[in-house]
């Protein structure tokens, strides 16, 4: 059975970096499971490789989805599908990285199969949510989809997706997602190697990756994108410190306020993933019968040798 390496764990855990590691010794290509990364609008913000990382080993699905187009889950885990196979056929051991539970979990473990969603449903359900407000459209969908309550009403890109499901299929996107389930369609050898520093090193980590991102035309890289007119409501907006550097950029906001701001807000993210891999995603690798790694330590060069000696074992 073919090996498939994952490395997965919260924003600013070092994922990217053992990835790239790995794939030069091992003859590896690193194939990206990070919904923002699969976006081309903020490479610096979104913490893709460089552009000399990539030129160490091959990378894939990197900025492969230009907005407006959109990216989900489920075509993700497609693309990663046709990735992986054309890895194997080039001789190469696939990587996956990327701290997206989602994607991981749809190509792993299986995905739900939704119905069609009709331009007139996905415009009305945008068109609803601006005029009336996700709890609104929340009380709508209570009676059909008891699923909905687990939806905060602030979620836009989730609730509109709920909404959008129901007016296209007359029923709860919870019931297509009980009922139509597809099995993965590869039986692959997953290993998943779980990156989970020490909280307070992770937290360092990531307010000093930020300060990076400022230093290397972060502000730029924002008023570039601000400049191709990407809907405001697009997901690849939700890049941490999008926003907050477009407030800079108008003039509301000082930079110290949107660091500040970016920082918190990556460092709220990564507690709810590090929960997230640490419970759920790591228990369903468990009763898979999948072997996993957790490397909680700082020191790279012990994680790399563990991994490798990891990665080599049958």
């Amino acid at each position: 059975m073919q090996s498939v390496l994952v490395i997965t764990g919260p924003t600013g855990s070092g994922k990217s970096g053992l990835a790239l590691a790995l794939a030069e010794r091992l003859n590896g290509t690193v194939i990206n499971a990070d919904s923002m990364q699969v976006y081309s609008l903020y490479p610096r913000l979104s913490a893709q490789p460089s552009v000399e990382e990539q030129r160490l080993a091959p990378h894939a699905l990197y900025s492969s989805v230009h907005p407006p187009a959109l990216s989900s889950a489920d075509s993700w885990a497609v693309s990663a599908e046709e990735t992986i196979r054309e890895v194997f056929e080039e001789g190469r051991l696939p990587i996956l990285t990327g701290g997206t539970g989602l994607y991981l979990e749809f190509l792993m473990h299986g995905r739900s199969v939704m119905p069609a969603i009709t331009p007139e449903a996905k415009a009305q359900a945008v068109r609803e949510f601006d005029a009336e407000g996700g709890e609104a459209i929340l009380e709508k969908l209570k009676s059909v989809d008891p699923s909905s309550t687990k939806l905060r009403p602030s979620d836009k890109a989730r609730v509109c997706r709920a909404y959008e499901v129901y007016l296209s299929s007359g029923r709860g996107i919870g019931t297509w997602q009980q009922e139509k389930f597809e099995a993965p369609k590869s039986d692959w050898n997953y290993k998943t190697i779980f990156t989970l520093p020490e909280r307070t090193q992770l937290y360092a980590n990531i307010d000093q990756r930020f300060l990076k991102m400022i230093e290397h035309g972060a502000v730029d890289e924002v008023k570039a994108a601000l400049a191709k007119n990407v809907p405001a409501d697009h997901p690849a907006h939700k890049a941490v410190g999008a926003r907050e550097l477009q407030h800079v950029i108008e003039g509301r906001w000082t930079m110290e306020k949107a660091i500040a701001r970016s920082q918190q807000l990556s460092r709220n993210y990564a507690k709810r993933q590090f929960t997230w891999f640490k419970n759920r995603f790591a228990n369903k690798e468990k009763a898979a019968n999948r072997p996993t790694l957790s490397l909680t330590e700082a020191d790279f060069a012990q994680n790399l040798a563990l991994a490798r000696d990891f990665a080599a074992k049958a």
